[in-house]
């Protein structure tokens, strides 16, 4: 859901009222309902650009509409399969360069090498 204005109407007996449209905004940005998808979550190609979407949202599920909201961003690294013994002997071996895009309507895209 994003910000929507409704109009009520109440009715007793033969009258119809129409009140002034009310908006409705979404609550708060509460992370662990927010969504993240992109083939940066899974695999990807060391050296070649990757991406992440974050779709903010309150604790209710719905949609924010606007911008500027992210104040950090940190990764998690989970270091298991194949590479595992590499990581071992070279923890350096982490996306150093990534960069946020805030795209005003409550989704930033994150970029990583």
């Amino acid at each position: 859901m994003t910000d929507a204005a409704c109009v009520c109407f109440c009715q007793a007996a033969d009258h119809v009222l129409k009140l002034a449209p009310i908006t409705v905004l979404p609550a708060a940005t509460d992370v662990p309902s927010s969504l993240a998808w992109g083939v940066g979550l899974g695999d990807s190609v060391a050296g070649d650009p990757t991406r992440v979407i974050l779709k903010l949202r309150d604790r209710f599920g719905n949609d924010r509409a606007v911008g500027g909201e992210l104040s950090s961003i940190s990764f998690d690294y989970i270091r298991a399969g194949q590479l595992s013994a590499v990581w071992e002997h070279r923890p350096d071996l982490v996306p150093e360069t990534f960069s946020v895009r805030d795209n005003d309507d409550g989704t930033y895209t994150i970029t990583y090498l």
